[in-house]
């Protein structure tokens, strides 16, 4: 088992803009990844001695080979060292004497030189994943884990607008995504999931810099419990429960990026804007898996339903602490036809603290969504509506504010069963709207509503999981927010 998760560099500690100009703090941040590095060979080092077998096909109990038909380095994973067989038959009894005392000694020695460090590796024999106990404590149960993710990179070139210097001028390749993830569970049904990010952009303060660096940053890491196989609760980082179109995998995304409403306009785009979608946050999550109760047997065919529910500290992600004393509830309910139809609201209550002191200030978020997702011979059909409204506290010198923005989209892709082409079209329309003492406005500016048709053309190859995308995007602003700046996205994804 591959463990690419250990001693990541962590960065989070020099969130700053780093520039040549600030040689000091780049200096403390090389230090400090050194001092990492050096942390991570130490501890390489020092589970050096630990011993690994790996059995395709059989679990780590189940070796059909006779212990006294093998030599030492035939030895299972799961055999003590003090019964593996000797290979020197042609000794005498004294000597057999001396060494029945010395191997007391040396399997007193190996007991406590293996430890907690040794441990089996097999194939899941229930299929999808890798078997992973200790092969010196029976007692402990085996943890089935299975490994995924996928790489992502990207090509973009958005049109050159004739008036904004930073729209379009920064054309190229870069890296999209680069996922991995862990999934480990017990029998009990205890488990976890771990995923990083490892093309995460950090915030330079300045969102129209295109010198934008990448970093390794976490995306979902929760313990859960599954006691039964229809309810998992579930503690730690994870998605909330609200925009559908943010909870599917992007790996499965029709489209390079998500829709204008939920992701909004970001950096190097055009006039930036937030979307509607929820980052992951930290907190608590109870989830129903789809229940059937008119199905007959096995069969799904027949009207279904599931929710799931989530209290977090409502701040975005890879925040440690709550901006505040109250928490951000999250409920979504869907009804379901089998695998094929899915229909789904959401609905999500935040109070927010935002602000530096002592200028600090209230600020309640809420908002709802609705989306259809159809998945049949090949059709995927998908649409949502949704609205995020927030609700400013009165600051001194201020006047009363809110914002409500309103988003939509449709789309629909086919892909044909024979050599995986698929053509897409989206239709998707965003307005973000200020309303400032009972005068609306736009973000500083009037009639700002956009509306985005996006066409393109994926090909998921048929032998391996590889798929390409192409997109092209005809912006359509109104006249406060009107740039040219249509674009074109290519993307090359690796999945595992």
């Amino acid at each position: 088992m591959n463990d690419d998760d250990v001693c990541p560099l962590d960065s989070r500690r020099f969130e700053g803009k780093l520039d040549d100009s600030n040689t000091h703090v780049n200096a403390e941040y090389e230090l400090m990844n050194w001092i990492r590095l050096g942390a991570c060979a130490l501890a390489i080092g020092l589970f050096a001695p630990v011993s690994v077998s790996a059995q395709p096909g059989a679990s780590p109990e189940a070796d059909e080979t006779d212990p006294s038909e093998r030599s030492n380095g035939d030895r299972a994973a799961d055999q003590p060292l003090s019964e593996a067989p000797d290979l020197d038959e042609d000794v005498d009894e004294e000597e057999a004497d001396d060494e029945d005392v010395d191997e007391e000694e040396a399997d007193d020695e190996d007991e406590e030189d293996q430890g907690r460090g040794m441990v089996a590796l097999s194939s899941d024999p229930d299929g999808g994943g890798v078997v992973v106990r200790s092969n010196t404590d029976d007692e402990t149960p085996p943890w089935r884990l299975a490994i995924g993710g996928y790489i992502r990179t990207q090509y973009t070139a958005i049109q050159n607008d004739p008036n904004v210097g930073f729209v379009g001028r920064h054309d190229g390749f870069q890296l999209a995504d680069a996922r991995l993830a862990l999934d480990g569970r017990l029998a009990s049904g205890i488990g976890f999931e771990f995923e990083f990010d490892g093309a995460f952009e950090r915030d330079t303060g300045d969102v129209n810099d295109p010198n934008i660096e990448l970093d390794t940053r976490t995306k979902d890491a929760f313990i859960y419990y599954r006691p039964i196989p229809e309810f998992r609760v579930s503690v730690g980082q994870f998605e909330p429960p609200y925009d559908l179109e943010e909870l599917l995998p992007t790996e499965h995304f029709l489209f390079i990026e998500q829709s204008v409403g939920s992701r909004g306009v970001q950096n190097i785009e055009g006039y930036n804007v937030e979307g509607i979608s929820r980052t992951r946050e930290i907190g608590v999550r109870l989830d129903g898996k789809p229940y059937y109760p008119f199905a007959s047997g096995d069969d799904p065919e027949s009207l279904g339903f599931s929710a799931s529910l989530a209290a977090t500290n409502g701040q975005p992600i890879n925040r440690g602490l709550n901006d505040n004393d109250k928490l951000a509830y999250y409920g979504r309910a869907n009804l379901h036809w089998a695998d094929l139809v899915r229909l789904g609201g959401a609905y999500f209550h935040n109070d927010r603290t935002v602000g530096e002191r002592p200028d600090r200030v209230g600020v309640t978020k809420t908002g709802w969504t609705a989306d259809l997702l159809v998945d049949v011979i090949g059709i995927t059909v998908f649409g949502s509506i949704g609205s995020v409204n927030d609700e400013y506290g009165q600051a001194e010198g201020l006047p009363d504010s809110d914002q409500t923005r309103l988003a939509y989209q449709a789309q629909i892709g086919y892909e044909e069963p024979f050599l995986g082409f698929q053509p897409i079209y989206r239709y998707a329309y965003y307005d973000p709207t200020w309303k400032v003492e009972g005068e609306t406005k736009g973000l500083n500016f009037e009639n700002d509503a956009r509306t985005h048709h996006t066409v393109g053309l994926n090909y998921n190859a048929q032998m391996y999981p590889i798929r390409v995308m192409l997109n092209y995007t005809f912006t359509q602003e109104q006249p406060a927010r009107e740039l040219k700046n249509n674009r074109f996205d290519a993307a090359l994804q690796l999945s595992w």
